[in-house]
């Protein structure tokens, strides 16, 4: 069996804010902040492409870029799946080692959420019929995506939707798959920097930090069969980073306090590794841990 956890499968992410904040955007420049595809990742995202026939013609040339395929919320399982009898990977295959982009998640039918739950598990998608099976690798990161609300209006405050609606809208945009999205962002397009702000760090740059990142959870689980720390089993995780007593009071702190669950905190300390990793740290601190917590939000609504 080859390592478990590659190089697309991180940690999910959902991305939430008012429409002018440009969140489809960012989805979209997600695969250029990821190392690049090795060689035998590039051979295996040819042969999904192949399949689906978006192969260009000429040459095979190698493809270095990550796969970055966007689903809307009306898609169906199916659509997510693939077909068995016409060989036909889905949304998932064809986002193998690179980003899942789900716009507008709330509002995603619940047979497609639970082939996203089983596929982003198991880390690969099984379609079968009455004379075929089809089984495909789905290693990749999700961003699920949405507006705080359902009308057009800029600002929360502009907000003309009916209260039953809302009140609808925001408990599915807390409980849609909230067990597997690790890193929740509210973004608001007036808090960005402005034009001149040289303060930023470039795509490379980042990129060159996440490759590095990457390499060190290679290197510290290549042992165990693993490449992510996304992927790492709770236990694991909590052997090989044994906390102090400082440094696990933030976790208690909102354990106790109702805002994580239990399985949120294992999941905030796989985030503080990768926080640590990215600032080429060999252990998280306790800023890591308090930053994770952060980035995780609440576990309720």
């Amino acid at each position: 069996m080859g390592p478990r956890g590659g190089c697309g499968r991180g940690h999910h992410l959902r991305l939430i804010g008012p429409p002018a904040a440009g969140l489809g955007a960012l989805a979209r420049r997600l695969p250029g902040l990821l190392p690049r595809l090795t060689e035998t990742e590039s051979l295996q995202v040819q042969v999904i492409a192949s399949l689906t026939g978006t192969l260009p013609e000429g040459p095979l040339a190698p493809i270095s870029a990550r796969p970055y395929v966007e689903v809307h919320h009306s898609a169906s399982a199916r659509a997510l799946s693939g077909s068995a009898a016409t060989v036909r990977p889905g949304a998932l295959a064809r986002a193998h080692l690179g980003v899942l982009h789900l716009e507008s998640y709330p509002e995603l039918h619940d047979r497609t959420i639970e082939a996203l739950r089983v596929a982003l598990d198991d880390g690969e998608v099984v379609v079968a019929n009455r004379d075929s099976l089809l089984r495909l690798p789905c290693d990749t990161v999700a961003v699920f995506t949405s507006a705080e609300c359902l009308c057009p209006g800029i600002r929360d405050t502009a907000c003309a939707c009916p209260a039953a609606a809302k009140r609808r809208h925001r408990e599915r945009l807390h409980s849609v798959l909230a067990e597997r999205v690790d890193i929740t962002v509210r973004e608001d397009p007036d808090t960005r920097g402005g034009f001149g702000d040289d303060s930023r760090e470039s795509s490379a740059q980042v990129r060159t930090r996440v490759s590095a990142a990457r390499a060190a959870a290679v290197r510290r689980w290549r042992e165990y069969g693993y490449t992510s720390n996304a992927r790492v089993p709770a236990p694991l995780m909590r052997r090989q980073f044994p906390l102090s007593r400082e440094q696990a009071a933030p976790l208690e702190a909102a354990l106790g306090l109702g805002r994580i669950t239990r399985r949120g905190a294992e999941r905030t300390l796989a985030v503080a590794v990768t926080i640590a990793d990215l600032r080429g740290a060999d252990h998280p601190g306790t800023h890591d841990i308090v930053e994770a917590l952060h980035l995780r939000g609440s576990d309720t609504p």
